[in-house]
């Protein structure tokens, strides 16, 4: 926690700089506490695990129980000036390692800032936001964070919903009429790792343009999103990559979010798809591992996460790209202002068929939860929740043992408690 009042004393005395010129500032936050179980079968603890994690009892049916703040826990600063047409924005979380590092209160003892950026609304039409911000693609979000870290373990991240991200951009938001603004995005992300080539003498990049409609028709809201991104590679003698050899990546996305509300029943659903995600900071959000250091087998498999897949191929390495296509959709109805119930279901599919044989491969995964909502008082919610999530079934992952495995499945339940402020 030193490194949290660290930050959060860092980001009081950054404000306090510009206070003169500013006429409010705002400090919230939001704490979420989450108390559950996660329990693997016997296939995820068999069949969805490395070695050398994957030994002894461990390959047996396991639980566990955990109870820590989750990564949607943020403390939140505003700041505009008198004309309320300039502002700022620091976000701080809490960081995802909960599994690896706790102090002796058992929570984590990290985290990180999320959003850093200031704004300037140039005139009624025109908006520019500079600075650390949540990228364009993928925006619709259904706030699940059960039992999460950063990759937010719940039916609509990972499976199914790719965005989130936060990275350094400019964005400019021009807002066409009452119910039609068009942003672009231009940022810098990094293009991922390739260890295929061997040394690398240097990482070329272009910028990652996003581009987004956000469009209101009635109580309908749609915001159809496209991201595009290259990176090239150079190498030195010493690498001994050969002439002829692949390299670029191009990576692109596809989404179409949209959500409405009918009184007290509010209906959200995205579809996503897209090739070499991760090549782009793309995240189609990992699910999180058991914990103790074991991690999930498609972590350690070429195009598995989402990034391109590099093959030697008559001598000299190319590069084939992977797909992804994915969706969600939740339900939410209130009951009253204290008390709802929503369900979300999401899937999602990795494929490279496009290499060699031996290297092609196709992942398929799908989840649920179903959570009820009760406000006993103002600024405090309690949450039970149920999860499962089929992490589905691995084929064609080369040669060898690892040839249509049932990768598992995961069934969470617990209990969520959320302070805003």
């Amino acid at each position: 926690m030193k490194k949290f009042c660290m930050i959060l004393m860092a980001a009081i005395l950054s404000l306090a700089l510009v206070m003169p010129a500013m006429a409010k500032v705002t400090v919230g936050g939001i704490i979420f506490v989450d108390a559950f179980y996660n329990n693997y079968d016997q296939n995820f603890m068999r069949n969805n695990l490395q070695p050398p994690f994957r030994v002894g009892a461990l390959d047996d049916e396991w639980s566990k129980f955990d109870l820590f703040n989750t990564y949607g826990t943020r403390l939140k600063v505003t700041a505009v000036n008198d004309r309320n047409d300039v502002g700022a924005y620091i976000e701080v979380r809490v960081l995802d390692e909960h599994n690896t590092s706790h102090n002796k209160t058992g929570l984590p003892e990290t985290v990180e800032s999320d959003q850093l950026y200031g704004w300037w609304q140039i005139n009624p039409m025109f908006k520019l936001t500079v600075g650390q911000q949540q990228e364009l693609i993928s925006w619709g979000n259904t706030y699940n964070y059960f039992g999460s870290d950063r990759t937010a373990y719940a039916a609509s991240k990972g499976f199914g919903n790719i965005g989130g991200n936060k990275i350094p951009a400019i964005r400019l938001d021009a807002k066409v009429t009452d119910a039609v603004t068009i942003s672009g995005m231009m940022g810098y992300v990094t293009g991922g790792a390739a260890a295929s080539w061997g040394t690398l003498e240097e990482e070329s990049t272009t910028p990652r343009f996003d581009l987004m409609v956000d469009a209101k028709i009635g109580p309908v809201e749609i915001m159809p999103s496209y991201a595009w991104h290259k990176i090239s590679f150079d190498r030195d003698q010493a690498s001994a990559v050969p002439v002829g050899s692949d390299d670029d990546i191009t990576s692109w996305a596809f989404s179409i979010p949209a959500s409405a509300s009918f009184g007290p029943l509010k209906l959200e659903a995205e579809y996503n798809t897209g090739q070499n995600l991760q090549n782009s900071n793309i995240d189609h959000a990992y699910a999180p591992n058991p914990g103790n250091g074991r991690y999930n087998l498609l972590k350690g498999v070429q195009g598995g996460s989402g990034a391109a897949t590099w093959v030697m191929v008559g001598g000299v390495w190319k590069v084939y790209d992977t797909d992804y296509d994915g969706w969600w959709a939740a339900a939410t109805y209130s009951f009253s202002r204290a008390l709802s119930v929503k369900l979300v279901y999401g899937e999602e599919t990795v494929e490279q068929d496009e290499a060699p044989l031996a290297n092609q491969f196709k992942y398929d995964r799908d989840g649920w939860t179903a959570s009820l909502t009760w406000v006993p008082a103002k600024i405090f919610t309690i949450t039970p929740f149920y999860g499962i999530y089929d992490h589905g079934t691995a084929r064609g992952l080369g040669t060898g043992t690892r040839q249509n495995l049932d990768l598992g499945e995961v069934t969470q339940y617990g209990v969520e408690f959320a302070i805003v402020f």
